[in-house]
């Protein structure tokens, strides 16, 4: 019995080090929002692969499964497939048995215990532009470093938040170049100067990193460098000014701020800071649309984007990567996009008041359309001028209520601003990359293999106690 009894101690307490392994493992566990949208859904699944490398594990096998949480949240532990190797980039992709999925989104390690959401940003699949994916976001990282993968579609539309580790500005240009071009061309109803305008402008190139980088390729190009859309040089920081001497006291002492607005009747609108302002911009045409160039200007100092989507136009662009500027543009050349029988929204804008001082006026954020044409060619505009008067363009804005606002809490201006100079962005924020197939299940490791070792002990011990009993009753 003694022997008995020291086997059992034994093998309990190594069945004891493998619990307290698993329990003082890093928790590699990411979440994800489904889309109210999606609807009709059995499973869900998420798919991970290094990035520029190899799948974890094969699409949407029993690897990949996600567990429900609560009612659209589901959570994926990634220690399923092996974890994440520390400072390593990864895609990820979260889809569902009914043929959706996000678009490839950004992470590493840094993102653990994380949640992805959508906020209904639509992006053109990048070999085929006729296919849409749901951009992805990480609730509490920069989409700068970690989200939608930035690159540029097969006909030159400028998608993602972050550009793929290694890659440049230039470098995914330079790809653009020899490996969608003439795609660009076939595809998009643009010649090459708006191909590699739009596309250069969007990624915040100069002229002459232009001219160098078709000269470096070799191809043939009809392009002219132009400083109305280029800058020839990348600008330099301005000198830091003075600071002007702050009132003694302020004009406002109830933390709010004001927002000058374009019209008289929300001039003395107020706002605190931490509110959200979501600014909706409206379209009516009398025609379907083919092609639309647009950007929003904003005041960064004061102004954060918490989100911006693009509800109505299939293969938009959303671009903040560079502050106070909100690109946007898309190309649908097989239906259209239609705005004609069913007015609505371009582009929506969810905007954080960050940080004023008392009676700081914060100037409204202006919007431009550079170009936009009918789906048979004609100009609806055209270098940022209204061709067609039956085009209307519209802001709505949705602000917060307070007690004592005696101002509606929305507002259709109905008033085209004049256009703005357009900055040109030198900092680029933007990206995606596809996943590369993979059709093998990786074996468990890590955590999981802790957990089988604990139950492979447990069940030694049992038959271990049944043998010996036997031996001993004999």
């Amino acid at each position: 019995m003694k022997k008995i009894l020291c086997l059992m101690l034994a093998l309990f307490c190594v069945a004891s080090v493998a619990v307290v392994g698993v329990s003082a493992a890093e928790d590699t566990t990411i979440y994800f929002e489904v889309p109210a949208d999606w609807e009709n859904y059995s499973s869900v699944y998420c798919h991970i692969w290094a990035y520029g490398g190899d799948s974890l594990a094969a699409w949407q096998s029993k690897k990949e499964k996600c567990t429900e949480v609560e009612t659209g949240l589901y959570s994926y532990d990634i220690s399923k497939v092996g974890g994440l190797e520390e400072g390593a980039y990864y895609g990820v992709i979260f889809s569902v048995d009914i043929g959706l999925q996000t678009y490839d989104t950004l992470m590493s390690t840094d993102c653990y215990g994380d949640t992805l959401y959508s906020d209904g940003t639509l992006y053109e699949n990048p070999q085929d532009s006729s296919k849409t994916a749901v951009a992805a976001f990480w609730k509490n990282q920069d989409p700068a470093k970690y989200g939608p993968v930035l690159q540029i579609t097969s006909i030159g539309n400028v998608i993602g938040t972050c550009l793929p580790p290694g890659a440049t500005a230039e470098s995914v240009f330079e790809g653009f170049l020899t490996d969608w071009l003439d795609s660009a061309r076939e595809y998009s109803g643009k010649d090459d100067q708006a191909i590699i305008d739009d596309t250069a402008k969007a990624l915040g190139l100069t002229n002459d990193q232009v001219t160098a980088l078709i000269s470096a390729s070799g191809l043939v190009v009809d392009w002219t460098a132009s400083e109305e859309i280029l800058p020839t040089e990348a600008p330099t920081e301005a000198p830091t000014e003075a600071p002007t001497v702050a009132p003694t006291e302020p004009a406002v002492d109830d933390g709010f701020a004001m927002f000058d607005f374009d019209a008289e009747e929300l001039e003395d609108r107020k706002i605190k800071v931490g509110d959200t302002l979501t600014v909706e911009l409206h379209l009516d045409a009398p025609d379907k649309i083919e092609d639309i160039q647009g950007y929003i200007t904003y005041n960064a100092e004061y102004l954060k984007v918490l989100s911006a989507a693009t509800p109505n136009i299939y293969g938009a662009i959303v671009n903040t990567g560079e502050a106070g500027t909100i690109y946007f543009n898309a190309t649908e050349v097989n239906n259209g996009m239609d705005f004609a029988t069913t007015p609505g929204t371009v582009i929506e804008v969810e905007f954080e008041v960050l940080d004023a001082a008392n009676g700081q006026t914060i100037l409204t954020p202006q919007w431009v359309i550079e170009e936009m044409t009918q789906f048979n060619g004609e100009s609806f505009f055209t270098n940022s001028e209204k061709v067609n008067d039956e085009v209307y363009v519209d802001m709505l804005w949705i602000l917060p209520v307070y007690e004592d606002a005696t101002q509606p809490t929305t507002l259709d201006s109905a008033v085209t601003p004049d256009p703005v100079t357009k900055p040109v962005s030198t900092d680029v924020t933007g990206g995606t990359g596809a996943p590369e197939a993979g059709d093998k299940d990786v074996p468990p490791t890590g955590a999981n293999i802790a957990v089988f070792a604990v139950l492979a002990v447990v069940a030694m011990a049992g038959a271990a106690v049944v043998v010996l009993r036997k031996k001993v009753n004999g």
